[in-house]
């Protein structure tokens, strides 16, 4: 504490901080959460407690203590430079809308001037906050000019204004740059105009693409420019392919639900997406088919899972094997889970044998009573002791750790540890007693 001097006007120590240095901790403070590349549980939204839409990574919404608003009544002089920076003014979160917080997001977006805008809206599956939902998603509208990253969650009561009539005298969102949104809407027929107007944008880079109850086409999407792409709810192989024709620059690809039977046709010509890195198939059994065609020369993350234990993993492999040898691409991790059955064990195991595996730095391999890992990244390379197994039990799991060494016990490489680590784990599954899950 600075004592007061006994005559003079007092400056507290913190308001001779420089204004540009003030600045820079409120976009900090305000900005500090934002992550556009986060999908942020956007397929299943009513499924999260306030609490948890609070404490996940999300923009500062009005009322929290990372809010402008918060930081605009600390004192007058914190005031006048938050007014006076715009860029803090343009992050901004809406959970469960109320009309006591429509005039004050009016004003939050005023106050970011001209400034592009990330704007969140998760109206939640209360209809009695049907107007306040509308109010502010016709204030996110009315700006939409200035979007740079939106993500909409909200349910047919205030669809009127996503409308094809709607999208008829609104703005190319130009700057738009990510894009989450989930629509509650069974006419899809007045839904298309507004899904293909969002993602018009030519600075798209992020979009997440919902169709559970929409079921538009993906076909007629520009995604020339989207590098990380999600997609729900499939119903046509043929879109897909169609979508992802388009998407000539896509390195991060996520699927999770395909509603659509899938034969590769002959003469169909391969699809190489030339710049992926990253595939996640969440319901692999369903979407393996993709494989037949699809040519992945710089994938380097590859992460199949089973809807469920029952699913299995047949018929799995003999797709992605022939996949990773076509694309000839050096995998750096690779992941499975619940895509195992006993009759598939075999080429589960030849596939790890491909080269595509040999500069893996993380194998993971997720059963229901098992999961083995092996991270090579930790493992230094002069290392000279024998291979280590640490095995630990905890009701329903058990974790095979082994560590990559150059020894013996006819464990050679990578390739080699990969097939004995997936050989115990899958020993192990075969042999668990049917009351596992008590093991404490």
């Amino acid at each position: 504490m600075v004592p007061r001097p006994d005559s003079g006007h007092f400056t507290p120590p913190v308001n001779t901080i420089p204004i540009e240095i003030v600045k820079e901790i409120f976009q900090f403070v305000v900005s500090h959460d934002f992550h556009p590349e986060e999908i942020f549980n956007i397929f299943e939204p009513y499924n999260l407690s306030l609490d948890e839409l609070i404490r996940g990574p999300h923009l500062p919404n009005y009322a929290s203590c990372a809010s402008p608003f918060a930081l605009s009544h600390v004192s007058q002089h914190w005031r006048t430079i938050a007014l006076d920076s715009p860029t803090i003014w343009t992050y901004l979160r809406v959970i469960w809308p109320t009309t006591k917080c429509v005039e004050l997001i009016k004003l939050w977006l005023a106050r970011g001037r001209s400034m592009l805008l990330s704007l969140s809206l998760f109206q939640g599956a209360n209809v009695e906050n049907t107007h306040a939902a509308e109010a502010v998603l016709s204030l996110f509208l009315e700006h939409i000019g200035r979007w740079r990253f939106i993500e909409l969650s909200v349910h047919e009561n205030v669809n009127h204004l996503l409308s094809d009539g709607s999208a008829a005298t609104m703005s190319t969102p130009e700057a738009l740059q990510t894009i989450k949104v989930i629509v509650g809407h069974q006419d899809h027929t007045q839904r298309a105009k507004f899904y293909r107007l969002l993602h018009s944008s030519p600075n798209l880079r992020t979009a997440v693409w919902d169709n559970t109850l929409s079921r538009i086409q993906m076909g007629g999407m520009t995604w020339s420019s989207v590098v990380n792409l999600t997609l729900d709810v499939i119903y046509s192989y043929v879109d897909l392919r169609q979508a992802l024709l388009n998407c000539k620059k896509l390195e991060r690809l996520v699927i999770h639900r395909v509603c659509d039977r899938y034969d590769a046709a002959v003469g169909v010509p391969l699809l190489e997406l030339a710049s992926l890195r990253y595939l996640k198939l969440s319901d692999a059994t369903r979407t393996s088919s993709l494989f037949s065609n699809l040519t992945l020369p710089r994938l380097q993350e590859l992460h199949l899972k089973g809807r469920d234990h029952l699913d299995g993993g047949c018929g799995v492999w003999l797709l992605v094997r022939p996949m990773l040898h076509r694309s000839a691409c050096s995998l750096r991790v690779f992941s499975i889970t619940d895509l195992y059955v006993a009759e598939d064990k075999e080429r589960l195991i030849s596939t790890l044998r491909l080269p595509n595996f040999e500069t893996l730095t993380r194998f993971e391999l997720h059963l229901r009573y098992t999961s083995s890992v092996i991270d090579f990244s930790t493992v230094a390379s002069e290392s000279q002791e024998d291979i280590k197994h640490t095995i630990s039990t905890s009701r329903a799991r058990v974790a095979n750790i082994v560590s990559n060494t150059k020894n013996n016990r006819g464990w050679k490489g990578k390739n080699s540890d990969l097939v004995c680590a997936a050989k115990i784990a899958l020993v192990y599954e075969e042999e668990a007693p049917a009351h596992q899950e008590n093991v404490h």
